[in-house]
């Protein structure tokens, strides 16, 4: 089984869902996929992006590839977990 844990807590030390996932995940001894999204946010995309995100995929610009290769990584970690 591998676990797949999303950090959304602004509180980054102390926070009570961080320390019960913590615990959770330790008491599990199963591989995790860790994501922060306070420490590490997804980046905004532009409305320009988000167009280009339901098109063809043929546009080429430097920011809307780097949202396509971030959400295949995402996607990625999804299907990694079991859970």
């Amino acid at each position: 089984m591998t676990v797949l844990k999303i950090d959304s807590s602004a509180r980054v030390e102390g926070a009570n869902s961080r320390i019960i996932t913590d615990y959770l995940v330790q008491q599990l001894g199963q591989p995790v996929i860790e994501r922060d999204l306070v420490k590490n946010p997804l980046p905004p995309m532009s409305p320009q992006d988000l167009v280009g995100v339901h098109g063809s995929h043929k546009d080429e610009r430097a920011s809307l590839q780097q949202h396509l290769a971030m959400s295949n990584k995402l996607i990625a970690e999804l299907q990694q977990a079991d859970t």
